[in-house]
């Protein structure tokens, strides 16, 4: 995908998710959110605001569910939103899946704060590379994840929405249980690093360090 650049203003962010967008395992601080606003910010952006709606073992109707309780206002510069590796953990319907993400999407969407907000959906990381999953079947699960994968990026070219597939990424960090966290089955900081780095490529600062404005 071509970079997207960000609002000119200081950016109210929110991410929607589950365990990955959370950190489990690891602290807020160390996760892949607070780690791309340091970034972005050392680019030249500037984080007014920060929130995180996720949870260990969210599946997409949890998300739902959350986000119609949470009543959250329509105020936001930056959103993510990465979920559905539960769904698939789970076994769980992949029609329910395909309904549930069209709606996040729009749910995502009625949460700018304005027509230039930045909205973005982030495809699921492959579990099955994990110390966690030495005993099961990488190749099914990650065919099983590309799947899901097809269908959220379906939903989001559907409202023109950045679809970024970081789930290669995650899948170099086989074999390497250092890059795990305790749990051998979440993501360590150092991974998480990764993602942020590109994730942040992905987008520019309205004004980018050591450019006007």
């Amino acid at each position: 995908m071509q970079p997207v650049r960000l609002p000119d203003r200081p950016l109210k962010c929110l991410h929607l998710g589950d365990s990955y967008t959370i950190g489990e395992g690891v602290t807020l601080e160390e996760g892949w959110p607070f780690q791309l606003h340091e970034l972005l910010q050392e680019q030249g952006a500037t984080i007014a605001r920060a929130h995180i709606l996720a949870q260990t073992g969210w599946t997409t109707t949890d998300l739902l569910q959350t986000l119609s309780e949470a009543k959250l206002e329509p105020e936001w510069d930056f959103i993510t939103l990465c979920i559905g590796v539960n769904n698939q953990y789970q076994g769980l319907d992949m029609t329910t899946f395909k309904k549930d993400i069209e709606n996040l999407v729009g749910q995502s969407l009625s949460l700018r704060g304005a027509s230039d907000s930045v909205v973005l959906m982030l495809s699921i990381p492959d579990w099955g590379i994990s110390p966690f999953a030495i005993d099961r079947d990488a190749d099914a699960i990650a065919t099983a994840i590309d799947t899901y994968n097809n269908d959220f990026e379906r939903a989001a070219s559907s409202e023109n929405i950045p679809f970024v597939n970081w789930t290669n990424l995650t899948r170099k960090f086989a074999g390497k249980e250092e890059a795990f966290a305790e749990d051998g089955l979440h993501p360590a900081t150092t991974q998480y690093s990764a993602w942020a780095s590109l994730l942040s490529k992905s987008l520019i600062p309205a004004h980018p360090e050591g450019g006007a404005g």
